[in-house]
């Protein structure tokens, strides 16, 4: 232990003795009760709860100016290969820049919708291009689309963040099943 010589203060005995121990053993007392209480400040504050973690409702709702696709993987149908259509100049036809720049918005009360963006595909193109309700499996794993007129479609979350959504999602179009993973990121205006 160390004694209060070796800190720089007179021995403890010198201070009975004086006037000046008495003040210079106030100022210690001061001093301490200084330190300690900027410790247990540093404790509650260390010690204190972060906000929880997002819920995967919260993601999905969070973007308030929706979701936009950076990338569709499409598996061709009959074969294991896998094309971006999104990103490949050779699949305009099939995404076409009308389509690439659609935002998607799921709302908190459970309705969603498709918003066409800049890019017009016709020039009486409706704003809103799909429109309907969503649900979210109990696994937090499967989101349920239902538009309004349309068939039902799902998909699959495999990552989510607030900075990224990464889903796998099947849809018929005319005869042909699709599968695409499709990444998507909050618009920022």
């Amino acid at each position: 232990m160390l004694s209060t010589e070796v800190l720089g203060f007179p021995a403890q005995e010198e201070y009975a003795e004086s006037p000046a121990g008495d003040s210079v053993a106030k100022h210690l007392k001061i001093f301490m009760k200084k330190i300690y209480f900027i410790l247990f400040v540093l404790f509650v504050v260390a010690c204190k709860n972060e906000d929880p973690a997002p819920t995967v409702t919260e993601l999905l709702t969070g973007p308030s100016n929706g979701w936009e696709q950076t990338s569709v993987l499409v598996t061709i149908p009959g074969t294991s290969l896998k094309v971006d259509v999104f990103n490949d100049p050779a699949f305009e036809d099939e995404l076409p820049a009308c389509h690439k720049d659609n935002l998607t918005v799921l709302m908190a009360d459970g309705t969603y919708y498709i918003a066409g963006s800049t890019v017009k595909c016709t020039t009486d193109e409706p704003t809103f291009l799909e429109a309907g309700s969503w649900t979210l499996s109990s696994d937090e794993k499967v989101v349920t689309f239902t538009p309004l007129p349309g068939a039902v479609y799902t998909a699959t979350i495999l990552e989510i963040s607030a900075d990224e959504l990464k889903v796998d999602a099947t849809r018929t179009i005319g005869s042909t099943v699709v599968s695409a993973t499709i990444t998507l990121k909050p618009k920022i205006y």
